[in-house]
């Protein structure tokens, strides 16, 4: 009987130093995970920002990029001040209407040497001086007022590395024979916007120059109507917003343009033109037709030219349309089934809810395409503004869209996962079904 009490006993120790063990071992476990979380904290509170792990140049690198902001960059962290301080680029962009003081003007240009510098000189002129004593550094100059005392100051310097000049004239009539391209010999964007010239041959004088590659004339007017012939053997892109943009390109021979951007000017006449020389054109593959910066509207003239444009620049590949075109130029045998045989790419911008009209003109002119066996093209829906977001769906698992197009890609149009999509495979009654507005 001893025997059996004892190996009882013996068993009741065991089990009971078993349960001790068992809530050690609990105990244990529960510091563990205690520590871990301690460790995590530790190595989080003590860990390096990624952007803080790259290298000096690769920061510098991106500071360029974002370059208008230095000044609050430097004050985030002693290392990006060094970066930023010891990058000339972050410093080449020097708008002098941010300069209350010359001193800090003088810095910031000592900082940017030797980098070529981007100038806009707008109200304060009394900091010129220190600017153009880098004449020879500017590459872009932006001259958004005071125009003509600005362009007296720079008709006596030498820009030997001025590439990019924009011009605003004010809607004042401003003498373009004050500035002459031999002050500047390596011009190859030029941007005049609201200028009155005493006249088109004035005009012409001027803006032929012989290295320059891109052009952008909005809302320069003359006296007259008749532009004279400009020779531009070195532009490749055009953009006009201008009264009479058909005059313009008659007069113009320009071998190696490739790009043609038409905006509908509130008073563009569609005046000339039907001797337009469409073989001098043959290069322009991308051709872009948009609204009035204005309104944002597309008058009746503007139609009528860009129906003329389609058969000039019969040569398009790539073509971006504001949307308050399409009705006009994808109507049955309307310009584009007629002219833009090559067609690979359209952009249609600026949809909105009332853009249903254009859409479905848009969409019988794909079926016809598909009907007729030519090559898809590539789509590109673009909705833009501050209910982009709420303006339309469109349902791009619908046959009719997939099947007529090589692609479609959506900028600023929700998805159909946000409306019920279309299940059924057969044509729809509706052509409009494939699309659905929300408010």
């Amino acid at each position: 009987m001893r025997d059996l009490a004892d190996a009882r006993a013996e068993l009741a120790r065991l089990q009971h130093r078993e349960l001790e063990l068992v809530q050690e071992l609990s105990d244990v476990r529960k510091d563990v995970a205690a520590q871990k979380v301690a460790i995590e904290v530790l190595i989080k509170s003590r860990a390096v920002p990624y952007i803080n792990r790259l290298p000096n140049e690769l920061l510098a690198q991106i500071f360029l990029l974002i370059k208008y902001r230095r000044a609050s960059l430097a004050d985030v962290l002693r290392r990006w001040q060094a970066v930023i301080m010891d990058t000339p680029g972050i410093w080449s962009w020097i708008d002098l209407d941010d300069y209350f003081r010359s001193r800090a003007l003088r810095w910031d240009l000592e900082r940017s040497r030797p980098v070529p510098l981007s100038v806009s000189v707008g109200r304060r002129m009394s900091e010129l001086d220190d600017v153009l004593s880098h004449a020879n550094r500017l590459r872009t100059l932006a001259i958004p007022g005071s125009t003509e005392k600005i362009l007296k100051r720079l008709y006596l310097i030498k820009l030997p590395s001025l590439h990019h000049l924009f011009v605003t004239g004010g809607g004042l009539s401003v003498d373009p024979l004050l500035m002459t391209c031999s002050y500047a010999p390596a011009l190859k964007h030029l941007e005049l916007h609201k200028w009155k010239v005493p006249s088109h041959r004035a005009l012409s004088q001027f803006i032929a120059a012989e290295p320059l590659e891109e052009l952008s004339l909005v809302d320069v007017t003359a006296s007259d109507d008749e532009f004279h012939s400009m020779h531009f053997p070195s532009l490749q892109r055009l953009a006009l917003d201008i009264r009479l943009p058909m005059s313009f390109l008659d007069a113009i021979v320009a071998p190696k343009l490739a790009y043609f951007c038409f905006t509908a000017n509130r008073f563009a006449k569609s005046l000339y033109g039907e001797s337009i020389d469409e073989s001098k054109f043959n290069n322009v593959s991308h051709l872009s037709f948009a609204a009035t910066q204005y309104t944002g509207t597309v008058n009746v003239h503007a139609l009528e030219i860009s129906e003329r444009l389609c058969h000039i620049f019969r040569g398009t590949r790539y073509a971006t349309i504001h949307v308050n075109y399409v009705s006009t130029l994808f109507s049955d045998r309307g310009p584009v089934d007629l002219c833009w045989t090559f067609l690979e790419s359209l952009e249609i911008q600026d949809i909105t809810p009332r853009s249903i009209k254009p859409l479905e003109c848009l969409l019988d002119w794909l079926r016809w395409r598909e009907n007729s066996g030519q090559p898809k093209l590539h789509l590109k829906l673009v909705s833009r503004g501050p209910n982009a977001n709420s303006l339309m769906t469109l349902n791009t698992s619908h046959r009719t869209l997939r099947e007529c197009c090589a692609s479609v890609v959506l900028d600023g149009v929700p998805t159909p996962s946000q409306m019920c999509l279309f299940t059924s495979s057969d044509s729809l009654s509706n052509p409009l079904d494939i699309f659905r507005c929300q408010y």
